[in-house]
């Protein structure tokens, strides 16, 4: 129509964008799968707000503080025995470990990856589409996820300790 918004401005710049790359930015099958069962999941937005945080590596963990210039102890706050990335934080950490064990979540056998999220988050989710599981208990690990860093932020602001099986009543 003649007249330019910012809108159109930037539907030109990512066509040039485009037409300039020679490289395809197309994410491996699994990784794409993993997007999209997120965005599926039967969780509040919250949840899955909070899951993408996770995928990207968004949580304000000492790890992600420290690669962000923010000078901090980086080990964990609660297990004093390991630096605190998310991966600890929500599967490695004895507190999270406790959470895990009680939830009757079906665990992998050879234990959670230690280095990275998104396989613990795809076997968590590859998990969550087996029928055989109880309906319930295929949907609460968004929850029990959930559980695990609000329980860490409530030692982290509050110095408050929060039983795993409280969290599990959750």
């Amino acid at each position: 129509n003649g007249r330019y918004e910012s809108k159109s401005g930037y539907k030109a710049l990512e066509c040039i964008a485009a037409t300039n790359s020679h490289q395809t930015n197309a994410l491996p099958p699994l990784e794409r799968q993993l997007w999209r069962d997120l965005w599926k999941t039967k969780a509040p937005p919250k949840l899955r707000h909070f899951l993408w945080r996770v995928l990207s590596g968004a949580l304000a963990v000492k790890q992600q503080l420290s690669y962000r210039g923010i000078q901090t102890d980086p080990v964990c706050p609660l297990c004093r025995q390991e630096q605190e990335s998310i991966c600890h934080m929500l599967f490695h950490c004895p507190m999270a470990k406790e959470v895990w064990n009680r939830s009757s979540f079906p665990l992998p056998l050879a234990g959670f990856s230690r280095s990275s999220v998104f396989l613990n988050i795809h076997y968590l989710f590859s998990c969550s589409k087996k029928n055989d599981l109880d309906p319930k208990l295929r949907l609460a690990f968004p929850w029990v996820l959930w559980y695990i860093w609000k329980n860490r932020n409530l030692f982290c602001f509050e110095n408050r300790r929060i039983d795993p099986a409280i969290t599990i009543d959750k």
